[in-house]
């Protein structure tokens, strides 16, 4: 079957809320100033590579501190496969070392960022460091399955509100094969 058409959507769902937020109990939003959003389509694979790039800065507290990330996934069997926080790129670990080597890193105050878990479509990790009024990049890859929404269209969908406005937003989207795209938002005000 050829596609003619490929929708990526971002929209608000039942999945839980994308978060980023600062204290264990209190849950401060952290400011995100600016986000892009790229869906890069694969429709022969019916595959679809989303990354998400978000400028992430830490003004409301004048020290380093760790950070937790909860990014809804389009579904339970999207994959991560890239995380980055500035120049650092994360390395996967053995789930018995990774907890002695985040300690070690952080005593040295080199970045590291921990997968707590990763259940049904929810990727959950934290971040550190996130130093006072100190402009962070942040970078999430997921593959996720490009579905059949009618004959001829294939789409996907990114369940993504923020709880704070954000001044840039972008979203880009493209195939690999030229089809046409649509890209439908909702929730937005």
């Amino acid at each position: 079957t050829q596609y003619q058409d490929i929708v990526t959507m971002t929209k608000e769902s039942t999945t839980p809320s994308f978060s980023l937020t600062y204290g264990e109990e209190t849950k401060l939003p952290l400011s995100i100033t600016s986000s892009d959003i790229h869906f890069e389509a694969l429709p022969s694979q019916r595959l679809c590579i989303i990354t998400l790039r978000l400028t992430v800065v830490n003004d409301s507290v004048q020290r380093d501190i760790e950070g937790a990330l909860r990014f809804p996934l389009p579904d339970s069997d999207s994959t991560i496969c890239g995380f980055q926080l500035g120049k650092d790129t994360a390395v996967c670990l053995p789930k018995s070392k990774a907890a002695e080597v985040a300690y070690k890193e952080k005593e040295k105050g080199r970045a590291v960022a921990t997968a707590a878990s990763v259940q049904g479509a929810v990727y959950e990790t934290t971040l550190f460091p996130l130093p006072y009024n100190v402009p962070k990049e942040l970078t999430l890859t997921c593959f996720t399955a490009l579905k059949a929404i009618d004959t001829s269209t294939l789409g996907t969908c990114l369940p993504l509100t923020f709880s704070l406005p954000v001044a840039h937003l972008t979203i880009r989207a493209n195939a690999n094969d030229g089809s046409s795209l649509r890209i439908e938002v909702a929730g937005a005000a």
